[in-house]
């Protein structure tokens, strides 16, 4: 599976993971980003997280890791990946727009899978949001959702496979919560056969006023992820305000 032309989509989300996990051991040997500034942008955005949602530090850290790695698992879908197939081979635009509705659904099952989360839903609230925002820069939701139904027929049993399958098979974090594999998969091949799923986590969310910490979990989805796009796959869209900041072009 890819993540983009000539990346591994496992190995992209192994790397955000671990970028949060540890940034200062992640970067060190990379030598092309200041080291200490993403360690510290990252641990006290994670901080202010953990504080606004009562939260104990440490598995705020380690919850910001799963949810960076399972920030683009929407990826996996047979669709995308045909268009990425196809688009990287032809060097034709390719559009992955709505991957990050699919990516939250994904996460808001887990986190309902996981005993210690439920109850807790202010922050799943807030993880949720996060996940879905962290293309806002270049598209609205409206825009995400509607190219999502406009171009995917609808998500098949292969689909949840193979989402499920890569977030348990690549992120570190969920290592030892294997036993809520099944549940997980049974979840989404339910929810799968339903009309809204999509609508009712954008309704889930936008009713939770917890929703708005979700810009700091996207603030951390995305320095992840920018600083993987552009060491990784040289990646020259990633070239923005993070980059500029905390790394060398």
């Amino acid at each position: 599976m890819l993540a983009w032309c000539d990346q591994d989509l496992c190995e992209h989300l192994t790397s955000c993971e671990a970028l949060v996990l540890n940034p200062s051991n992640h970067l060190q040997a990379s030598k092309f980003c200041r080291v200490n500034e993403v360690d510290l942008e990252i641990t006290s955005t994670i901080a202010r997280l953990a504080k606004v949602l009562n939260v104990d530090v440490n598995v705020m850290r380690k919850l910001i890791a799963l949810t960076v790695c399972i920030h683009d698992v929407g990826k996996a879908l047979n669709e995308y990946q045909r268009r990425l197939e196809a688009g990287c081979r032809e060097r034709e635009a390719i559009s992955l727009a709505g991957h990050e509705l699919i990516s939250t659904w994904f996460a808001i099952n887990m986190l309902n899978s996981l005993d210690e989360f439920k109850g807790l839903d202010n922050v799943k609230s807030a993880i949720a949001s996060g996940i879905l925002l962290h293309h806002v820069a270049r598209r609205s939701i409206l825009e995400a959702y509607l190219k999502l139904t406009y171009s995917i027929g609808g998500i098949t049993e292969d689909d949840v496979e193979n989402m499920v399958e890569l977030a348990f098979r690549c992120c570190k974090t969920l290592a030892s919560y294997s036993s809520i594999k099944d549940e997980v998969k049974a979840r989404m091949l339910y929810q799968r056969r339903l009309l809204t799923p999509v609508l009712d986590i954008i309704r889930y969310i936008v009713n939770n006023s917890y929703s708005r910490y979700g810009e700091l979990v996207a603030y951390i989805i995305a320095i992840a992820d920018n600083i993987d796009a552009h060491y990784s796959r040289h990646d020259a869209t990633a070239r923005g305000i993070i980059i500029s900041k905390l790394c060398r072009v």
